[in-house]
């Protein structure tokens, strides 16, 4: 099993600094959470520089703790109904490399092979963002996620005012 704790403070201490949609990341406890979510599938892009070995890691494991150093990519999804999922978060411990790219490719992946308990294999995937996150939005629509609304002064602004929240949609399975 993962230690948590331990976890999260080396992964916090990686991106120090970083920026995530204007926030740094969690505590211990909100990554606790995170991981208790009855719904939460996690994937992990690890990276072995000496080996040249690129590896993708579903679920918290003992593996995670063992691996911090090689960490270059987070996708959080959250299961919000049968066959409906919510994107969290794509953390990049290396912006501009393609990391985050690759395990989110890989994740839906991943995602798309599931059958839902109804024994459909048709998912949707819900995010939202910020419409000022060019590099993200431009992500998921280079993937195939296309904006169906938007949540009015959704998030706070960094100029202290409010911005708006735009979601997005992806539709994945044997029907797509």
């Amino acid at each position: 099993m993962i230690d948590v704790h331990a976890f999260c403070l080396e992964l916090n201490s990686k991106i120090s600094g970083l920026e995530f949609d204007g926030s740094l990341l969690w505590s211990v406890k909100e990554f606790a959470s995170e991981l208790a979510h009855d719904g939460a599938i996690i994937f992990a892009l690890f990276f072995d520089q000496s080996q040249n070995k690129e590896e993708f890691l579903l679920e918290p494991s003992s593996l995670w703790n063992q691996k911090i150093a090689n960490l270059k990519s987070l996708v959080f999804f959250r299961k919000s109904d049968i066959n409906k999922f919510e994107l969290m978060y794509v953390i990049s411990l290396e912006p501009g490399r393609g990391w985050a790219t690759k395990l989110l490719k890989k994740s839906l992946d991943a995602l798309s092979d599931r059958v839902s308990p109804s024994g459909s294999k048709d998912f949707e995937i819900f995010l939202e963002i910020r419409p000022s996150n060019l590099v993200a939005k431009n992500l998921y629509e280079k993937l195939g996620f296309r904006q169906i609304g938007a949540r009015k002064d959704y998030y706070p602004s960094f100029s202290g005012g409010r911005e708006d929240a735009l979601v997005m949609s992806l539709l994945l399975g044997s029907s797509v």
